[in-house]
């Protein structure tokens, strides 16, 4: 059969109206900075006496608030937000100001304007502010050299002295070896500072990345993309390689992860100083973050990824993963190309984590209306995201009919992929992004091996015309549905070892597995899908069950006769399906009987 040419490029992702991207680090987001008060104050060991004291207060508070990540690093340093506001307030840089003996020959007023400017900008010259600048000098021991740098070269135009908005300097090696430093604007030279020696200016440059370790946000309606490059720190206090507990199989993903596929996926915490969101983009009180790095430098696959994840971020429904913003590092990797990195909401674990914790009899028979609410708002996120996608992929230049089949899917429906956020005890929908679905197939040219191994796929796999489309989803939510009842029912144990050992058979490849249907083979070369006969003695002793309810019969018998049903055809649709568990919801709200009571020899008519 022919299959469907893997699409490049995007009309959005980037360049989607409501991505901003950002250049200064996150400088013009952090309002913290103006107002540190906002702040916990920093502890003050002594009371400041004079300007030398001042100085040297400054210093020590700095050199003890350097953080290194990792954490025996020389060379990935950053100084904390907090820390920052907290020592360079008006009161500390004029008292510095007061001190220094390249301000000596100023009265007074002159040197209240000058501590005004250094703090909060403006003046004659509207010069930027320039605190930032004047902790990194005082750090380096270099304060008494602060005028000179900030007045710059009369005698050169792109000289006006260096500023906050120029950090962070970067070396630059010029033709004849030397290595300079530059600052954010290329036209910009800063003579004075590159008469220091080779190690002053590398330090120099060093500590103005630290104090330019970035802030990040997620303004209303708008999604940032941070751009760095590959000396920038990234504020972290404490990181971790792994998944959110919960992975089924870890050799069976290995190369892909739960936020998506063909990454590496780390649990961080980063300084609280330096980010912010709101509590519906973050859970109150959530440190944790997943920072999901690309393995492609290539932007076209970002694009496609972050065009997705974006789209299906309209209309705030809760079930699907939050993408809290987006960075990418320049001549990261030691090449041209950028890393490109995703941050996300870090969960309490998948839905197969949360089978086994709450595994006890006690801690499942509350959760029937729960179970019944977070399938329906489950099947609501998948069908937003198969409606999203189609408005997504209609907006790319070589998408045929062929394609929006194919790439209008969520694609990998399954228990390790359905997250699990403890603190508002709700599952989200995660890895749907069309990066992953893109990436397989440009891999191996191959529709059909994108879930030759996955427990949970469709007939369609297996079937030479078989058509992948978004019938796959159902089904393969079908299977995890079917899983999601038996532990309700049955508990842990009985999905985690009993139900898979219970379907396992020799398919018609000659492996033997646990998936939910079977090929048939006729009289010549004709194959049908048929659903195991041994899921389906499942189902019935699931109905047996003592403590099966009307509600329970009625789901199951969506799942069996709906959702896994071999013919794609035939099958049920996101909105057909949705109405259905609506109407379960409704009822067990109405009639807490209906999910209470066993059905005991209730027999649920056709």
């Amino acid at each position: 059969m022919s299959h469907p040419a893997p699409f490049h490029g995007s009309r959005a992702g980037l360049d989607h109206p409501r991505v901003i991207k950002n250049f200064d680090r996150g400088d013009e987001f952090d309002h913290h900075s103006d107002h540190p008060q906002e702040f916990p104050p920093v502890n003050i060991s002594k009371p400041l006496l004079n300007g030398a004291q001042a100085v040297q207060w400054v210093r020590k508070a700095l050199e003890d608030g350097i953080t290194p990540y990792p954490p025996n690093s020389s060379s990935q340093l950053f100084i904390p937000r907090e820390l920052l506001s907290g020592l360079m307030t008006l009161k500390t840089i004029s008292q510095v100001v007061d001190y220094l003996s390249c301000c000596s020959n100023l009265p007074p007023a002159a040197k209240k304007q000058l501590a005004q400017e250094v703090c909060f900008g403006g003046g004659p010259k509207h010069r930027p502010p320039c605190k930032k600048l004047l902790a990194v000098l005082i750090l380096l021991n270099l304060e008494e050299n602060f005028v000179k740098l900030i007045k710059g070269n009369v005698d050169d135009n792109n000289d006006d002295g260096i500023n906050d908005l120029c950090l962070p300097l970067h070396v630059v090696s010029e033709s004849d070896g030397t290595k300079n430093l530059k600052c954010r604007n290329s036209k910009h030279n800063h003579h004075a500072i590159n008469q220091y020696g080779k190690k002053q200016r590398l330090d120099v440059s060093q500590y103005t990345y630290a104090v330019m370790s970035p802030y990040f946000t997620k303004p209303p309606n708008q999604h940032v993309h941070y751009i760095l490059d590959n000396n920038d720190v990234l504020p972290i206090v404490q990181s971790t390689d792994r998944e959110p507990s919960g992975a089924r199989d870890l050799k069976r993903n290995k190369g892909m992860s739960t936020y998506g596929g063909f990454s590496r996926v780390q649990c961080v915490r980063f300084h609280h100083s330096h980010f912010h969101f709101d509590s519906e983009d973050l859970p109150e009180g959530s440190k944790l973050f997943a920072l999901k790095r690309l393995n492609s430098t290539k932007v076209d696959d970002f694009n496609i990824e972050l065009a997705s994840l974006l789209n299906c971020q309209n209309g705030g429904n809760q079930h699907l993963i939050k993408l809290l913003f987006t960075f990418e590092i320049k001549g990261a990797r030691s090449t041209d190309s950028s890393e490109f990195c995703l941050v996300f909401p870090w969960a309490d674990g998948n839905l197969w984590h949360f089978w086994k914790v709450y595994q006890d009899p006690s801690n499942r028979d509350d959760r029937t209306i729960w179970m019944a609410e977070q399938c329906l708002e489950l099947v609501k996120a998948l069908r937003h995201v198969h409606n999203e996608r189609e408005l997504d992929l209609n907006r790319l230049p070589d998408v045929d009919e062929k394609n929006l089949e194919l790439y209008g899917r969520h694609g990998d429906v399954k228990a390790e992929n359905t997250l699990w956020f403890e603190s508002e005890n709700i599952l989200v929908m995660a890895d749907f992004g069309l990066g992953r679905l893109h990436s397989k197939i440009s891999a191996s040219n191959d529709t059909k091996s994108l879930a030759k191994t996955a427990t949970y796929r469709a007939p369609e796999f297996d079937m030479a015309d078989g058509k992948i489309s978004r019938a796959c989803d159902i089904y393969s939510m079908g299977c995890m549905f079917l899983e999601f009842v038996t532990w309700h029912l049955q508990g842990w144990e009985s999905v985690d070892d009993a139900f898979s050992q219970h379907r396992l058979e020799m398919d018609h490849h000659t492996f033997e597995t646990d998936i939910f249907f079977k090929i048939k083979e006729s009289s010549g070369a004709h194959k049908t899908a048929i659903r195991k006969e041994k899921v389906t003695t499942w189902i019935e002793q699931l109905k047996r069950n003592p403590h099966c309810t009307p509600y329970h019969i009625q789901f199951l018998d969506v799942i069996d006769k709906n959702m896994l049903e071999p013919n794609r055809h035939k099958r049920i649709k996101c909105s057909s399906l949705q109405r259905k568990l609506a109407l379960f919801v409704e009822t067990c709200h109405r009639d807490p009987s209906y999910y209470k009571e066993p059905a005991q020899h209730l027999v649920h008519p056709n």
